[in-house]
């Protein structure tokens, strides 16, 4: 009589298995152990000794241990048994570790969440508790980033624009480029240039990249010529944004100085580009903007933007909606208006001055955490009429707007005034704020700008403060107007009858409020 003698001891702590078959006429036996993995075999003749053994212990040692008794030895939570001679190991899923892969690794030791998320360990896994701004399995997508898009950018390479200024063109979509993610998840850009004609630089599949679109862009050639913009925007509809994904919002942002060469065709091509569904964008480029124009290309001052700067960029990127976060910091402003107030303006002409002032309170945003706004004003000496710190809403600001006075008798002396506001306006004791932009809003015909003046100018742009400058009376300078101006979109020639186009002057909205992420 056979006697079979099976006896399996499963202990998990520390996982020994213990297999014993004996013949008692010769009394062969042998001894399986399980340790640290590893299964080995004492005795020699094993298979003459299974041979009277039962078929699960046959099964056992045929296929070599991998599939010995499934319920005590067996590779857990997904792992794959590997043969080895006589043995076998279990090659674990990333998320476990032990002899039978029974043992759940904590992956928070390894500091998986970035952004300073808290990390919760669980079976075979782990999650992240993201900031509101971040999301992704590690908290590595950013919200102010990360939109769904597609966008063909139109570059204007004209004369009008000359090579330099088709550089700031580029820079500026490389830096759009780094502020969104690219590929067909997210956004997909293309890119037109035009000047007498019109060409797809590349089309919106053909980067996935980010890295390659910025290649890209370095490669692009300046190619001077007329303005043809009609035939960008009919290229754009035709053969690029024609190839858009369904259900993706679909954008043409078009970089020029708005003066086109065939200004009804570019009126009607644009119509046809807003009628397939695309929103246009217009950004002001050059050294005089035509800013009518872009608002007729677009259709909506909301999309007229004069800002061609990296700081501009996520103010452009918010309005047009491809930032999908609400927690980026906003940036404030310190608004000065200085309004030459001397005898050289008409009274008309200083109505429709104080009009402006009115009409750009009204769009920009007020409040200590927004903008805040200082007026001085200067005939022959400067004067302040309020700091910083004083009115905080639109109303008291539009009622000490409107009681100012013209000085009829006076002659302008800017120089004395810039020297006034360089000592006296942008401190803290009167209401300005170090971490803020500083912005200088001037309105004159620019006539009383000597190189005394320019010096005062050219200190406060050295101290980091912007120059707006609005012309404003019939007998302007405008050259001198467009120097003293920190950029050239800064420039403003409104004329008398233009300073109550609301549409003109929202564009200067971008200038005042800006919405920044810190990449």
């Amino acid at each position: 009589m056979i006697i079979i003698i099976i006896i399996i001891i499963y202990l998990k702590c520390f996982q020994h298995v213990f297999i014993i078959c004996a013949k008692p006429e010769n009394n062969q036996h042998f001894v399986l152990h399980f340790l640290d993995g590893v299964l080995t075999l004492d005795k020699a003749g094993c298979n003459s000794v299974c041979s009277s053994c039962n078929n699960e212990l046959q099964e056992i040692v045929t296929r070599k241990w991998c599939m010995c008794t499934p319920h005590a030895l067996r590779c857990q939570n997904g792992g794959t048994c590997h043969n080895a001679g006589a043995t076998y190991r279990c090659q674990c899923q990333p998320s476990f570790t032990g002899y039978d892969c029974g043992i759940d690794i904590d992956e928070c030791q390894f500091n998986p969440c970035q952004q300073g998320a808290s990390c919760n360990n669980t079976f075979g896994d782990y999650n992240c508790h993201c900031p509101s701004r971040y999301t992704g399995k590690d908290c590595t997508l950013d919200k102010c980033r990360m939109a769904k898009a597609d966008v063909v950018f139109l570059v204007d390479s004209s004369l009008s624009q000359g090579p330099d200024r088709f550089k700031t063109q580029l820079d500026f979509i490389g830096e759009f480029v780094k502020s969104v993610y690219v590929g067909s998840d997210y956004v997909q850009i293309g890119l037109i240039t035009f000047s007498f004609v019109a060409k797809v630089e590349f089309e919106l599949t053909r980067y996935s990249r980010q890295s390659d679109l910025l290649d890209a862009l370095q490669n692009i050639k300046y190619n001077a010529g007329s303005t043809n913009t009609a035939a960008a925007l009919k290229m754009a509809r035709e053969d690029v944004l024609s190839k858009s994904r369904a259900s993706v919002r679909k954008l043409a942002i078009l970089l020029t100085d708005g003066m086109s060469s065939n200004k009804l065709d570019t009126i009607y091509q644009s119509a046809l580009l807003r009628n397939s569904d695309v929103t246009i964008v217009g950004i002001g480029i050059g050294s005089e903007i035509l800013h009518e124009e872009l608002l007729k290309i677009t259709a909506n001052p909301n999309n007229v933007f004069t800002v061609s700067t990296f700081d501009g960029l996520y103010s452009i990127l918010s309005n047009i909606r491809l930032l999908s976060c609400d927690v980026c910091s906003e940036k404030t402003t310190d608004l000065l208006y200085l309004l030459d107030t001397s005898g050289r303006h008409s009274l008309s002409q200083f109505h429709g001055a104080i009009e402006a002032l009115q009409s750009i309170t009204s769009f920009i945003g007020m409040g200590i955490s927004k903008v805040k706004v200082s007026l001085v004003t200067y005939a022959s000496e400067p004067k302040r009429i309020f700091d910083f710190r004083t009115y905080t809403s639109e109303n008291e600001i539009h009622h000490k707007i409107q009681v100012l006075d013209r000085d009829s008798k006076s002659v302008a002396n800017l120089t004395r005034a810039l020297w006034y506001v360089s000592q006296n306006v942008f401190t803290t004791s009167s209401g300005a704020r170090n971490d803020s932009r500083h912005v200088i809003v001037l309105l004159t015909n620019g006539k009383d700008i000597d190189a005394d003046a320019m010096k005062h100018v050219n200190r406060l742009k050295g101290s980091g403060k912007s120059i707006v400058t609005i012309a404003y009376g019939k007998d302007i300078a405008r050259e001198t107007l467009l120097n003293v101006a920190s950029e050239p979109y800064m420039f403003f020639n409104l004329g008398e009858e233009l300073f109550t186009d609301g549409a003109v002057l929202s564009t200067m909205k971008t200038l005042f409020e800006f919405n920044t992420c810190s990449l």
